[in-house]
């Protein structure tokens, strides 16, 4: 049972008499129980106006201080995080946005950059690129830029947007690390439409062949449509551009130069660079470096064989809408192919001791005329040249065992069937041993300005001289050159 009682009221006045008049409890014998129980206090008087502590009032109950809500505190520490972290994120993007990072269709978004002149790790076998044909075999290496992060602005600007440029380079080593012929080749893709310049050069210092392609592109979805790869085949080995998405509104641009040691005999070099002006070998500058086959394609851009020094046993040059001009020596055929458009002069050398000498001259069948110059000779051997029917000009042929000249009176004006135009042969020396003389197409009114006069000159002293002036020579039509060669005495 709990009693309680009111705050006010007070105990009985006998409770307050002092503690010395209460009963002792007995003696003890321990010193311990020596004491007075329970101890003595101070008596206090009925008289006293204060209570003792013990009964004193209690304090009146005061409210504790208010407290925030818990929620409260909670929110505001949030809203300050996301404060700091707001002025953070704005901070950051600001200074990105002026340093170009962040601009509409900056180049260098969402690249991954690679150290100044890394490499990228090597492709898998069997890989090949997007838009690369099956004939150019697969990739060994693609797009292995050599550029540091950020854009590295070219010279040429425009108003809408900067013009970047990356590089890289590649060492077109055989499929073996011993070699003395090599076949390279440079390619853009069927559906590409990059465009840029090409040219062929020779290096003394080098040992292999090198190729650097410098890329100018002004967006990075052109950038990232094209692929640049070194492509390998069973005997060939090159570069190869392609383009994944030949729709685009931009393509790339490229500065292609390949280098070639001096002394290297290149067996085969093929170029398929529809939007690539071709340039093979500079004027004024000594190209040291002989090809076996020499085969450029192309289609809107010119082509270029300069100096004297370019030689190759067989070239064929192939355009379509612009001109090929070319000046070097070949030793067996040149093979001209273009429509549309015009074929400068090109002159060819051929000279062997004891070897045939076999020249070819061919116009494709919508190419205009060529100026052909050929001088072809030889000792001890049979010298046999092929022009067809577009050649104009001046013939010579001498030769210690026969010189024959084989021509067509009848043939159809390859440029205008319609023209009225007719085969003139004028011969003014014809013996065994020598023939001289000139043929063109005429009257020259019927077809707009005058005749471009080249030249064939023959020369051997124990085998025979042979001039076609008709279809080209293939097949049975050619002759047997080691039946015209003088047999080998005891």
């Amino acid at each position: 049972m709990i009693i309680t009682q009111p705050p006010d009221a007070k105990l009985p006045e006998h409770l307050y008499q002092s503690y010395s008049t209460l009963p002792r409890l007995p003696a003890s014998n321990d010193p311990a129980s020596d004491h007075v129980y329970p101890p003595h206090r101070q008596s206090l008087s009925s008289t006293d106006s204060e209570l003792p502590p013990a009964y004193a009032e209690p304090a009146p109950h005061l409210p504790p201080p208010p407290r925030r809500p818990r929620s409260k505190r909670r929110l505001r520490f949030i809203a300050a995080g996301v404060l700091m972290i707001y002025i953070a994120s704005t901070t950051v993007l600001l200074a990105l946005f002026l340093t170009g990072h962040l601009r509409r269709n900056h180049p260098f978004r969402d690249r991954d950059w690679p150290s100044a002149g890394a490499l990228t790790p090597a492709l898998p076998p069997g890989y090949r690129p997007p838009g690369a044909p099956v004939n150019d075999g697969f990739a060994d290496l693609c797009n292995t830029w050599m550029s540091t992060p950020g854009p590295r602005l070219s010279k040429r600007r425009t108003d809408f947007q900067p013009e970047y440029s990356d590089y890289l380079q590649f060492a077109l080593t055989g499929n073996s690390s011993a070699y003395d012929t090599v076949k390279l080749f440079v390619h853009s893709g069927i559906n590409s439409a990059a465009s840029g310049t090409f040219t062929v050069t020779s290096d003394e210092s080098l040992e292999v062949p090198i190729v650097d392609v410098t890329m100018k592109y002004r967006t990075w979805g052109a950038r990232n449509a094209t692929n640049v790869c070194l492509m390998r085949t069973l005997d060939m080995v090159g570069l190869g551009i392609y383009t994944s998405n030949s729709s685009a509104p931009e393509h790339p641009s490229f500065d292609i130069a390949l280098h070639l040691p001096s002394g290297l005999f290149v067996d085969e070099l093929n170029t398929l660079l529809p939007y690539f002006t071709q340039n093979v070998g500079r004027r004024k500058v000594k190209f040291t470096v002989p090809f076996g086959l020499l085969k450029l394609q192309g289609t809107f851009s010119p082509m270029y064989v300069n100096g004297d020094d370019v030689t190759a046993q067989n070239v064929e040059a192939q355009t379509s809408f612009s001109t090929i001009y070319g000046e070097f020596t070949t030793s067996e055929s040149l093979t001209l192919k273009t429509s549309q458009a015009s074929v400068s002069d090109f002159t060819i050398q051929a000279t062997s001791a004891n070897a045939p000498v076999s020249v070819v001259v061919t116009h494709d069948k919508d190419s205009s005329a060529a100026k052909i110059d050929v001088s072809a000779s030889s000792s001890y051997a049979p010298v046999v040249v092929s022009l067809d029917p577009m050649f104009e000009g001046t013939f010579s042929l001498s030769s210690g065992v026969g010189a024959d000249l084989k021509e067509d009176l009848d043939l159809p004006d390859p440029i205008d069937p319609h023209s009225g135009r007719s085969r003139h042969y004028v011969i003014t020396q014809s013996t065994a041993f020598e023939v001289h003389g000139s043929v063109d197409w005429g009257p020259d009114w019927a077809y707009p300005g005058p005749p471009r006069m080249g030249s064939a000159n023959l020369t051997t002293q124990h085998a025979k001289a042979v001039l076609y002036l008709k279809k080209q020579c293939t097949g049975d039509i050619c002759p047997n050159m080691n039946a015209m060669s003088l047999p080998v005495s005891g």
